[in-house]
């Protein structure tokens, strides 16, 4: 598999100018809600095309999604496969990638399979761009600091996109959509 990896500057990410403990700092521009679903269904359609090449990318965050706003349509790039690996048969018994957004079998069960921990990223992810201001962190979810269905209520969040944020956030894997059906969940269609 071939990946590239481009440096970008800082003059070339949109901004904007936040004071926090009276410093001014330079902050990404939070992505518009509009384009939250064209997003998503790009990483959704990607996740499905490298589960059917047998990849599991492993450590799907924000920070792993470029997104290219230079046309009328945003444009998502994946980038940094380095916790990335083949699919086995078996579930893994490590989880590699960035603990917050580990699936919840790890905290549960202590192994987790391939596909269900996408789609549960894939989820954490979602929560995240809706929410554009807390950090989504699967311990949080499962000690229920997060009031999932109220703060998303206040987002003002489509009943579809709250649907499939439990369909996709299921605590059991066995509950847990597939990415097929997030990708024929009635938000994306």
């Amino acid at each position: 598999m071939d990946v590239a990896i481009k440096h970008i500057s800082k003059a070339d990410v949109e901004s904007r100018r936040k004071v926090v403990n009276g410093e001014t700092h330079l902050v990404p521009t939070r992505i518009q809600f509009e384009s939250i679903f064209n997003v998503m269904r790009q990483l959704v359609e990607a996740a499905v095309q490298r589960q059917s090449v047998r990849v599991f990318r492993r450590d799907i965050k924000t920070e792993n999604a470029l997104v290219e706003t230079g046309s009328d349509v945003p444009r998502v790039r994946i980038i940094d496969f380095g916790c990335g690996c083949f699919v086995k048969k078996r579930p893994y018994s490590s989880f590699s990638g960035t603990s917050a957004y580990a699936p919840s079998e790890i905290y549960r069960q202590g192994r987790h399979k391939a596909d269900p921990a996408t789609v549960w990223q894939l989820a954490s992810l979602l929560y995240g761009l809706l929410d554009g201001h807390k950090q989504f962190t699967t311990s949080k979810f499962l000690c229920r600091r997060i009031r999932f269905i109220q703060e998303l209520k206040e987002l003002k969040v489509s009943k579809d996109c709250q649907d499939l944020l439990k369909k996709c956030l299921a605590v059991s894997p066995a509950k847990c959509a597939t990415l097929e059906q997030m990708l024929q969940h009635p938000w994306f269609t």
